[in-house]
């Protein structure tokens, strides 16, 4: 069972105090665990690593055991693809599927590229990984959860904008004091670091949030860059 996190009645005073209103609290609280699970369980790359040549082998030897089987170069290979269509082609009728096989397809033989392609994606992805993968965790994990609490911010005040609530007149962009910014006394790192707390941030963990804000920032920046230099230039 998934372990329930909220905010001690500290924490929501705390941000009350920052000017964060109910409806902010609320997607933020929802958030929290979605923070904790990238705070305390992001894999080390090491880690990582060993799944995917894991998948990139079985994948490897399923494909070896299939091509030989789609060949039907035995009476029991045969025989077997045959009773897994039908098999294959039950299912299907049973769940409201396209119930024929287009000539010359199989079960089997369908599933041949996407298996294929699964191998390739896991071998590309061990080849980004590197030989000698940090056993820690990526720093990519970092600005996870900052980016989500970003996102709880906004979308708690489009939500209180949209019911006029608590009070009517709030402005359509969320207030600057909750704009992602580096700065070390700012009231988004504030609020940040009490989301941290309440997923239970501690020992071992990127407890401080500032690193991971600056992170997160620079992400921003260079996605906003890049949308500038894509965007077709008005004809004048």
């Amino acid at each position: 069972m998934a372990q329930h996190l909220d905010f001690t009645a500290a924490q929501r005073k705390r941000l009350k105090d920052l000017g964060v209103i109910p409806e902010q609290v609320e997607r933020l609280r929802a958030v929290l665990v979605v923070v904790q699970s990238v705070l305390e369980r992001a894999p080390a790359q090491n880690d990582v690593k060993a799944a995917l040549v894991d998948v990139s082998k079985q994948t490897h030897s399923l494909l070896a055991i299939l091509r030989p089987m789609v060949s039907r170069n035995d009476a029991a290979r045969a025989e077997a693809i045959n009773r897994i269509d039908d098999a294959f082609l039950g299912y299907r009728r049973d769940t409201g599927q396209t119930m024929r096989f287009s000539e010359g397809e199989s079960a089997m033989r369908s599933l041949i590229p996407q298996l294929q392609q699964l191998r390739t994606a896991a071998r590309s992805a061990i080849e980004k990984i590197g030989p000698h993968p940090n056993p820690t965790r990526s720093r990519t994990a970092l600005w996870i959860p900052v980016g989500t609490i970003d996102g709880a911010l906004r979308d708690g005040w489009e939500q209180a904008r949209r019911q006029q609530l608590p009070a009517k007149g709030l402005a359509e962009q969320v207030p600057e004091q909750f704009q992602p910014t580096a700065t070390q006394d700012s009231t988004f790192r504030e609020v940040v670091g009490i989301c941290y707390e309440a997923a239970g941030a501690g020992a071992g963990v990127d407890a401080d949030p500032l690193r991971a804000i600056r992170a997160y920032v620079g992400i921003r920046k260079g996605s906003a860059a890049k949308r500038g230099k894509n965007r077709t230039p008005l004809k004048t």
